[in-house]
């Protein structure tokens, strides 16, 4: 017995989709979450320039929806997310039903793709990747409605759309793969409309030069200035990641290696594996079956699709040998949003087959075929609950503590990503702690610094006129700052500046002193510090974030850090407990810390352990499976 024809089976589009939103909308993250967002969301906030290739369509739309009035600022940038991936699934459901699918399939579609993941990780953050999907998607189904009948509006809305995907990720333009078997059966039409098509193909290009108009004046963010045309270029083939860029990684085409390739296929099916649970397998090729007896052009078509996002983007960004966990939450975790969408969709189609089987041969029993549906179900509270981002308050705590314990007029310096966004999003949108100026760089020892971003000249020149002086920022002139206990760094500063500075843990980050100088007081004035900011501190962000995010536990292992350092100062000073040396390491330097312990630190001890239990790194559902 199927569901009949009702009002239910009617809306059931409209019905699900809007009901995948208000999942998606109550676990999405109501603050800032780890990753890109900072910058993401201050970029958006400002109308500014985000990291290479600059993003301008979604910073433009992100900008839209930070004038709705609710929420704060990530909440509503991060509704692009929410809602990007909800009109995927309402894009997906009637593309299913134009292809005659049950309410029942649909509903399967629905389930398994909201227990993906990956899936349902990158819809409640701050990123680009759904929206960059939907773009995909519509392409897709542009030229899958053209396997048809050759229709002249598909192929000029195409070129458009792919003239846009320049505004957004570059994995966009891989559908031209799959697009190819249009041009094999009708390559007179196409060509006809070649002009026109181009014509299209700019227009839509056109939405990058809002890279260079932002970049002729000073932006609340701006991290690929592009003024120019040759700078444009340089910011849209990603130049500034070497081998990393695009003509790089394009170039990997050219020389062809087979231990590459097979590596990419074994990932991406050890991805799928993860992602959907091997029960999956079972429709996913029912479903390849379904496509290759109803129409084997949609087969050819669907499958060089499934084969372009999977293998030939492995190839790209995943063909180790072993994978890192790196690799599982950068680039498994994030570019392959268009391969999880298309394998549920294929999946719908296996469940589809499946139930005409069944009805077929077992009439009598009817409930069997929707049992089924408790598969994906089973799965669905377990993803959740690993990306449950309402309640990870790490990254804007963590930023808040670093800098309000801060003395007045500090400079501080960040380095890496997962600090330098977050910085820069509370200081330019939230307005925090103006008197402090944040100099940033992806690495301590790089020559040239990022200073407007986080220290605007127009506003910080009379205070911190030396760090104007020239592009490449002398850390010698900072030392009147240094000798004030003004100077910080969130990494050790040694091993770039050894011959000069030097560096001592803090709380959250260190002291930056020079080589020579010999501070007396300085144990005691750290010790000082760190008992005086406890009150301050938010570390219990760190033992209830419900989510398994990389960037959110290596933030909270500076808490860690924190709590061992504060139980060394007080067994410093004791004279009776037992002898224990604990070690703690920030990135290439390690401190052997020699203590008592007893009843006085033992507590500190026991935070410091919980915090580093409950975020351990080798507990992630990716890298480590199920």
């Amino acid at each position: 017995m199927a569901i009949k024809d009702t009002w239910l089976k009617r809306e059931g589009v409209l019905i699900i989709s809007s009901l995948s939103f208000f999942l998606l909308l109550i676990f999405q993250t109501k603050t800032l979450n780890t990753g890109d967002a900072g910058e993401l969301i201050t970029a958006s906030y400002g109308l500014g320039i985000a990291h290479p290739s600059g993003y301008p369509i979604y910073l433009m739309i992100s900008k839209l929806f930070t004038f709705l009035p609710l929420g704060n600022i990530p909440t509503k940038v991060t509704l692009v997310s929410s809602l990007s991936s909800s009109f995927l699934i309402f894009l997906a459901l009637r593309f299913l039903k134009k292809e005659g699918l049950s309410l029942e399939s649909s509903i399967f579609f629905s389930i398994l793709l909201l227990s993906c993941y990956s899936f349902f990780c990158q819809s409640l953050i701050a990123k680009f990747y759904p929206l960059n999907t939907v773009l995909i998607f519509l392409i897709f189904c542009l030229g899958y409605e053209s396997l048809r009948e050759y229709k002249v509006r598909n192929q000029l809305f195409v070129f458009f759309l792919l003239g846009l995907s320049l505004g957004l990720h570059q994995t966009t333009l891989l559908i031209i793969l799959p697009l190819s078997i249009l041009l094999i059966l009708y390559p007179k039409d196409i060509l006809r409309y070649t002009f026109p098509s181009l014509m299209l193909f700019i227009l839509g290009v056109s939405s990058v030069l809002y890279l260079i108009v932002r970049s002729w004046k000073p932006t609340l963010l701006n991290i690929s200035p592009s003024g120019n045309l040759h700078s444009l270029i340089y910011t849209l083939l990603r130049k500034a990641y070497g081998k990393s860029s695009s003509i790089q990684v394009a170039k990997s085409f050219l020389f062809f290696d087979i231990h590459r390739f097979l590596y990419a296929i074994k990932n991406s099916l050890l991805l799928l594996y993860r992602e959907f649970h091997p029960y999956s397998f079972l429709f996913f090729f029912s479903g390849l079956l379904y496509l290759w007896i109803k129409n084997r052009k949609a087969f050819f078509y669907t499958s060089l699709y499934v084969f372009t996002y999977s293998v030939v983007l492995a190839y790209l960004t995943l063909s180790f040998k072993k994978m890192g966990i790196n690799e599982w939450y950068i680039p498994a975790n994030q570019y392959y949003l268009p391969l999880l969408l298309m394998y549920a969709i294929i999946s719908a189609f296996g469940f589809e087959l499946i139930c005409i089987y069944l009805r077929e041969r077992f009439i009598g029993i009817w409930p069997l075929r929707h049992a089924f549906l408790l598969f994906p179900f089973i799965y669905l509270p377990q993803h959740i609950f690993l990306n449950f981002y309402d309640k990870n308050m790490v990254a804007y705590y963590k930023t808040i503590d670093q800098l309000f314990i801060k003395p007045i007029k500090s400079i501080v310096i960040y380095s890496g990503d997962n600090d330098i966004f977050q910085g820069w999003y509370v200081k330019n949108v939230e307005k925090f702690r103006d008197d402090i100026c944040i100099l940033t760089a992806p690495k301590i020892g790089d020559k040239v610094w990022n200073i407007e971003n986080g220290c605007c000249k127009l506003i910080y020149r009379d205070s911190y006129g030396m760090i104007f002086e020239s592009d490449i920022l002398n850390l010698a002139k900072l030392k009147d700052y240094m000798r004030k206990k003004r100077v910080f760094s969130n990494s050790p500063i040694e091993k770039s500046f050894g011959k000069y500075l030097r560096s001592e843990f803090s709380v959250l980050d260190f002291l930056v002193m020079e080589k020579k100088r010999d501070v007396k007081d300085l144990k005691d004035w750290l010790f000082r510090w760190r008992k005086e900011a406890l009150d301050f501190l938010h570390y219990e962000a760190c033992l209830n974030h419900s989510t398994d995010d990389i960037f959110t536990k290596a933030l909270c292992m500076k808490y860690a850090n924190y709590f061992t350092f504060l139980a060394y100062d007080i067994g410093r000073r004791g004279k009776v407990g037992s002898e224990s040396v604990v070690n703690v390491k920030f990135e290439n330097k390690t401190y052997n810390l020699h203590m008592r312990t007893s009843s006085k630190n033992e507590w500190y001890l026991f935070l410091a352990y919980q915090i580093m239990k409950y975020n351990r790194f080798d507990d992630y559902y990716l890298y480590k499976g199920f």
